[in-house]
């Protein structure tokens, strides 16, 4: 069994609309009142979450090498001090700490979520410390078992490749490589929207959608860096 875990992009936010659109006929009028946190994802259709379970990156890692999988958190969202207690609770106590999980998939998130601070840090060598603390933290909680990384900010992902390289899941895009996939779920040049997310993908249909989680499209073009790590360092 592969674990993951994560935060929203992980669980698949997002991906639901495709399904409603193209499927049931949802107006995207319908579907800019589903935007969290306005609306609970969860709150969606059997359908349209069974769709979110069959396109998110996690089902298509797991596909590709033929094993079973599971998320840490059924629910949407996340942040990296959560992700460390789920590891935890999912070591000693749902999967019953006998071995079952063969590798576990981390999908950081962003550090300022679980640091809490009256003040803006913005200095780098203290937001690579409380970046470090987090991964390390996290990787406590795993324990021996195999794992890999994949960061949504690039500050994560530095430090992430700078001490854990042979964790680090680097992410290559029109030849260069991204420590984190930020850059993919934002605005092109131009204010162009990249065809990684699910607002790009609305855009493609002449309709908008302010969501800029990954699209079916992102999520596979995600897996294929996973996959790639994993391949490389046999680890299924």
């Amino acid at each position: 069994m592969i674990l993951f875990v994560g935060c929203s992009f992980t669980w698949g936010a997002g991906l639901q609309y495709e399904y409603l659109i193209e499927q049931e006929n949802y107006s995207f009028e319908q579907i800019q009142k589903m935007i969290p946190p306005d609306y609970f994802l969860e709150h969606c259709s059997y359908k349209a979450d069974k769709y979110r379970q069959e396109k998110h990156f996690p089902n298509i890692v797991a596909k590709y090498f033929d094993s079973a999988y599971c998320l840490a958190k059924n629910g949407n969202g996340g942040n990296n001090e959560e992700i460390k207690n789920l590891l935890y609770d999912s070591g000693m106590r749902v999967l019953g700490a006998q071995g079952q999980c063969k590798l576990v998939v981390v999908q950081f998130t962003d550090w300022q979520r679980s640091h809490h601070s009256e003040h803006e840090i913005t200095d780098s060598k203290q937001i690579d410390e409380i970046a470090k603390h987090q991964i390390d933290s996290i990787r406590d909680a795993i324990g021996d078992t195999k794992w890999v990384g994949i960061s949504w900010f690039e500050d994560m992902g530095k430090v992430m490749k700078k001490h854990y390289p042979q964790n680090y899941v680097p992410i290559f895009e029109s030849g260069e490589e991204l420590t984190g996939f930020e850059k993919l779920s934002t605005e092109g040049p131009s204010n162009r929207p990249h065809p990684y997310t699910i607002f790009g993908w609305a855009k493609d249909k002449g309709g908008n959608i302010p969501d800029t989680h990954f699209n079916s499209y992102g999520h596979q073009f995600i897996a294929k860096q996973i996959i790639k790590k994993i391949k490389e360092n046999n680890l299924v």
